[in-house]
C-alpha cells in the first residue's frame, strides 16, 4: 500500500524515481565502473605496466632487487600465467597459506609479499584491467604481534668495546652514538662531515658495495628528503682523531673503509667483529637482530625515552612519528612509575576533594 506523507501525496513514485537517477547517473556521465579485461594475464601486467611504474615511481636500486627476487621466486610462478579478472579472493588465500607451509615469516609476508602483491593488483585496477583488487588487508594481511626491537643492554656496552678490535672501535662507536643506518655509516664521506655546524650530512649509502643515493623523497612534494643529524663533542673528537690517522682524508673518500680504501663489509663486520664481542661480553647473540641495526634500536630508544618521540624520529630519519612509535620505543617499568607518578602530581590536587569521602585519606609521597 502506497505511503503518504506531506498532506497525502504518495512518495513510492518520487523513491523509484530517486533510486533510478542513482544507477543510471554513473551510466550517463561516464562515471560508471569499467567491467574487467577479458584475456589480460598478471604477466601482461607486469610486462606492459609494471616496469613503468617502478621507473615513475623512483625506487631506490635496492627496492627494485627485492621486488624481483619476491617476482622471481614466489609470485610469478604462482599467478604469471592467470587472467587478472580470475584471480579472487579464495586464490590470493591459497596463496599466503603456501607461504606460511614454506616456512616464511608473517612479518616477512606483510611487509613484502602482501606489499607487493597488493600495489600490483592496485595498479590492475588503476588501469582499468579488473574492477576490484582480491587482496583484501581484513583477508589476507598477515596479523604481526608487534615485538620489541632488540637493544644492546647498556651495563655491557662497555664489555663490548673492550672485546672489539681496535680497527673497528671508531664506526661502531659513532653508531651508537648517533643512530644512523648502516648503510649510512658505510657511506659516510669526509664531505659529509660539518665539523663548524657539528652536523653529519646523511646523503649515500653503500649498498652491494657501491656507492648510492641515500635520499628518500617525501610523499608530499616528491622532493628528495635533507636528513642530517647532530655531532656531539665525544663524536667529533672520534672522526677528528680518525681523519689525523687514516691514509684516505680527502672529502670524497669513505671515513671508514678497508685498507685499500674500498667501502666495509657489512657481514663481515656483523660475523667477525660484532658477534664474537659481544659473546665476549656476555650478551645474548640472535641472528638477524644482532647486527649493527641493533645499535640504531638502542639509540632511538634511548633518545625517545629521555627527550621524546618528535626528537627520536628525527634522530632516526622516519616521515612517520607512528613508525618510531610502534618500531623502536622501549617502555620498561621504570618508566612505567615515573609516568604514574608524574600523572598523580598533575591531577592530585584536582581529583582527591571529590574522592576523599569515598577511600578516606590517602598517604602521598613525594
Amino acid at each position: 500500500m502506497p505511503r503518504y506523507q506531506d498532506g497525502g501525496k504518495p512518495t513510492l513514485r518520487k523513491h523509484a524515481e530517486k533510486e533510478l537517477d542513482s544507477i543510471l547517473r554513473p551510466i550517463n556521465d561516464g562515471t560508471s565502473a569499467p567491467l574487467a579485461v577479458r584475456g589480460v594475464t598478471f604477466n601482461d601486467l607486469l610486462d606492459r605496466h609494471w616496469a613503468a611504474h617502478v621507473e615513475k615511481e623512483k625506487l631506490r636500486q635496492s627496492t627494485q632487487d627485492a621486488y624481483t627476487s619476491m617476482l622471481k621466486n614466489w609470485i610469478k610462478p604462482y599467478f604469471g600465467s592467470t587472467e587478472l579478472s580470475m584471480i579472487t579472493k579464495d586464490m590470493v588465500s591459497r596463496y599466503f597459506a603456501k607461504l606460511r607451509e614454506s616456512g616464511i615469516s608473517d612479518l616477512y609476508q606483510k611487509n613484502h609479499y602482501y606489499t607487493l602483491l597488493h600495489k600490483m593488483l592496485e595498479l590492475a585496477v588503476d588501469y582499468d584491467l579488473i574492477q576490484k583488487n582480491p587482496v583484501r588487508p581484513t583477508l589476507h594481511r598477515p596479523q604481526v604481534q608487534s615485538g620489541e626491537k632488540r637493544t644492546l643492554p647498556v651495563d655491557k656496552v662497555r664489555g663490548f668495546f673492550q672485546a672489539l678490535p681496535v680497527t673497528y672501535r671508531a664506526p661502531l662507536a659513532v653508531l651508537l652514538l648517533t643512530g644512523i643506518r648502516q648503510g649510512e655509516l658505510l657511506g659516510l664521506r669526509w664531505m659529509s662531515i660539518d665539523y663548524e655546524a657539528k652536523l653529519i650530512h646523511k646523503t649515500h649509502v653503500v649498498y652491494r658495495g657501491k656507492l648510492v643515493e641515500g635520499l628518500k623523497q617525501t610523499r608530499r612534494t616528491g622532493k628528495l628528503r635533507k636528513h642530517t643529524v647532530g655531532m656531539s663533542q665525544l663524536v667529533e673528537n672520534i672522526l677528528r682523531g680518525h681523519q689525523a690517522v687514516t691514509l684516505f682524508n680527502r672529502p670524497e673518500d669513505f671515513v671508514f673503509c678497508r685498507a685499500d680504501g674500498s667501502p666495509l663489509d657489512p657481514g663481515y663486520i656483523r660475523k667477525r667483529v660484532i658477534y664474537p664481542a659481544m659473546e665476549a661480553a656476555g650478551i645474548l647473540v640472535i641472528k638477524q637482530e644482532s647486527g649493527m641495526h641493533a645499535f640504531r634500536h638502542t639509540v632511538v630508544s634511548e633518545v625517545a625515552k629521555r627527550l621524546g618521540l618528535k626528537i627520536a624520529q628525527d634522530q632516526a630519519g622516519h616521515s612517520d612519528i607512528g613508525t618510531t612509535a610502534n618500531t623502536y620505543t622501549h617502555v620498561d617499568t621504570a618508566q612505567k612509575l615515573e609516568a604514574a607518578q608524574a600523572l598523580q602530581e598533575a591531577f592530585a590536587d584536582h581529583l582527591l576533594p571529590s574522592l576523599l569521602p569515598s577511600f578516606g585519606t590517602p598517604q602521598l609521597t613525594n
